[in-house]
């Protein structure tokens, strides 16, 4: 999916959501750099949501 920044820059998003979210849960944002993609990221979000 993408959204707007506050400058009108569109940004790329990818959400993983837990199977079981706690109420009260912690939001883990994580950004890679110009020289990778999400991908980088999609073992290190699967293990903190506890999707892996």
């Amino acid at each position: 999916m993408t959204v707007s920044a506050a400058d009108g820059t569109r940004l790329s998003v990818y959400r993983d959501t837990p199977a079981r979210p706690r109420p009260g849960g912690a939001t883990v944002v994580l950004v890679h750099g110009a020289s990778v993609t999400a991908d980088l990221w999609r073992v290190h979000a699967r293990h903190l949501t506890g999707l892996a």
